[in-house]
């Protein structure tokens, strides 16, 4: 799998004003920062939601969280519909997700054209949700930071909502943000209503996907069973390098030499990340690739039974004489604790279908070979 791109990480590094400004912030005085964002709401706004998610990241400790290939697609395959609103929570204000061997392209330019997804932001004020997606620079861009962004809003209310018989709350993702993307009107890319009419199909079907990895990936971290693996080696390593580099310059007398010392200690640390990358279906990724020929085996026509979210109650629903336990407003009460559960898409050979038709197939969520995904 490929390294992830942290957006931070590289957009510091091409802006040393956009550095100064989110340093600044972080230590108290955010005037330049205001600055920064009230040149760049009068020039672009992609800009000014880029820098203002790039602060809130920062803020929240740079949480980044890593979706693979394979969990990418198989996200991208799961109904973000009927889902109870109750778990659709962010684990922070501000998060970013990286999607290291995307598929989806974003639209730049004339020059520059199609670039590659390396992951999104995804920032939560009052009642929206702004995702901000980063297309990395590709063989065509000029410069460093010759990238492509593309920002849409989410308004929590105006997400389409039913409710069960238990009286729980669902949303229907899917609908408002196909909804949202078709409209002319939208709050979302600046730069929208200059990609090319051939281009813009593509582009306004990359952007429902990538947002629907989102969506699902928060799902996820509030469902069962969900294992993300934390590793901090890499703030770790940034800190013990910065210490190490405080305690030498404490060391060097000479100013000239301490001036030198400090800027070469500062490019070093320009190269690395402070960011807490949280991996989110490891073990997925790491699975290997069943051999050709083999029952799921590459090559062939594959067709995806598509996932979708399983929501339940738990606890005991009747009274010891069978009757139906009730709240104090006189209403059935169905358990004590609603559970979320991801059930995947699972993946055949047609192969397969075909030789099985005619017998019916009850589908399991606990398949033991689900994660075996043929990128």
């Amino acid at each position: 799998m490929d390294k992830p791109a942290i957006h931070y990480d590289r957009y510091l590094g091409c802006g040393p004003e956009v550095r100064e400004a989110i340093v600044k912030g972080l230590k108290g005085d955010e005037s330049a920062l205001r600055r920064e964002l009230i040149f760049l709401r009068g020039f672009s706004p992609a800009g000014a939601q880029t820098m203002l998610s790039a602060y809130e990241y920062a803020r929240c400790g740079q949480q980044a969280y890593c979706v693979g290939p394979r969990l990418q697609r198989m996200f991208a395959e799961t109904a973000a519909t009927g889902v109870p609103a109750q778990f659709f929570r962010m684990p922070h204000k501000c998060i970013y997700v990286a999607t290291p061997g995307s598929p989806l392209e974003l639209w730049g330019d004339e020059h520059t054209q199609n670039h590659p997804l390396g992951g999104f932001y995804i920032r939560q004020d009052e009642g929206v949700i702004t995702f901000v997606l980063w297309g990395k620079e590709n063989t065509r861009s000029r410069i460093p930071g010759d990238d492509a962004t593309f920002w849409l809003i989410l308004d929590l209310k105006k997400i389409p909502r039913t409710k069960d018989a238990a009286g729980t709350e669902l949303l229907d993702f899917d609908t408002y943000i196909d909804t949202l993307v078709s409209d002319p009107s939208r709050s979302a890319h600046d730069l929208g209503l200059d990609i090319p009419d051939a281009r813009k199909a593509e582009v306004l079907k990359n952007v429902p996907t990538a947002v629907r990895i989102g969506v699902n990936l928060i799902l996820y971290l509030n469902s069962l069973k969900a294992a993300p693996h934390r590793d901090e080696s890499g703030r770790n390593a940034y800190r013990g390098r910065q210490n190490a580099l405080k305690n030498e310059l404490g060391r060097t007398k000479n100013p000239a030499k301490r001036a030198k010392r400090e800027r070469q200690g500062l490019k070093e640390l320009a190269s690395m990340s402070e960011a807490v990358i949280v991996w989110i279906g490891k073990s997925i990724e790491e699975s290997p690739e069943p051999p050709a020929g083999t029952r799921r085996g590459g090559g062939g026509t594959w067709h995806a039974r598509s996932g979708h979210w399983h929501h339940y109650w738990t606890g005991p629903r009747k009274n010891a004489d069978g009757t139906w336990r009730t709240g104090e407003d006189g209403q059935r009460i169905y358990g004590d604790l609603l559970v979320l559960k991801w059930v995947a898409p699972v993946y055949r050979d047609m192969a397969e279908i075909v030789a099985a038709r005619g017998r019916q197939h009850r589908f399991r969520e606990e398949k033991a070979d689900w994660q075996e995904n043929p990128g």
